[in-house]
């Protein structure tokens, strides 16, 4: 069979909290992401074709718990809808429902509706794809989420 590896990805998006309680936020969004994955298959030998770039793009749309303890730290987990924007591919479709955890650091800048946070996480799409195939190939991702935050009060 042939072999994925990644060879860069970025992502950028919009994140909305919503405080449940003092500790407890619902977050939402939306993020776009671009994914180049490098294919090979080694499997068929001296017959093999060089190694080539294939690109992926999807629309992801979460919806996560975010717990704040210890004051500056935070974990966050649960799912979001993927959407495969990618028309010109060989890959299976990521369109279907994924899932993310992650954990993060928030600071709040005094006597400003600011603050600053940055978030390691996990990403897996497609756990419960909306095609069809028998054997479904499934994009995951680990990475750094960083970025400013306003507060609207």
């Amino acid at each position: 069979a042939g072999g994925y590896s990644s060879n860069e990805y970025y992502s950028f998006g919009l994140t909305c909290l919503r405080p449940l309680t003092k500790r407890l936020d619902i977050e939402t969004g939306v993020s776009y992401s671009k994914y180049k994955y490098m294919v090979s298959n080694a499997s068929l030998g001296s017959d093999a074709p060089e190694p080539y770039e294939v690109t992926n793009a999807v629309i992801d749309i979460p919806v996560t718990v975010r717990w704040t303890f210890l004051k500056y730290f935070f974990l966050n987990s649960g799912l979001l809808l993927g959407i495969d924007a990618e028309k010109k591919n060989h890959l299976d479709s990521q369109t279907g429902i994924g899932a993310l955890i992650g954990v993060g650091a928030k600071y709040d800048l005094n006597n400003v509706p600011l603050g600053l946070f940055v978030n390691p996480y996990y990403k897996i799409h497609s756990l419960i794809p909306f095609s069809m195939e028998k054997y479904h190939l499934r994009t995951d991702e680990s990475g750094f989420r960083f970025g400013v935050v306003y507060y609207f009060r």
